[in-house]
């Protein structure tokens, strides 16, 4: 067992008002850390950058583009040339 934290935790106990690069990559939790995170911490957030784990939950990255997109991103994808489940998800705003 380990200790979790959420990402609204970290940007609250560490007192983060802007945060520019968010870069996740955790083997298919991107997706319980993203559609956990309160809308106010997500507009703190100016660049996401991360990979994606398709098959792992019932969750798709065309989950995370929606998600990411009602909160302001811009959203490109690159699925990886190698593994089909996988990919990088490039938000910004």
């Amino acid at each position: 067992m380990v200790q979790a934290t959420t990402l609204d935790a970290v940007f609250r106990v560490h007192d983060i008002e802007r945060c520019d690069l968010l870069k996740i990559d955790c083997e298919g939790a991107e997706f319980d850390i993203l559609f956990h995170a309160c809308s106010d911490t997500l507009h703190r957030i100016n660049r996401i950058c991360l990979e994606y784990h398709n098959g792992l939950t019932p969750f798709t990255h065309s989950d995370l583009v929606r998600l990411l997109q009602s909160n302001g991103f811009s959203v490109a994808v690159q699925p990886s040339p190698v593994h089909p489940h996988t990919g990088y998800l490039y938000a910004f705003k």
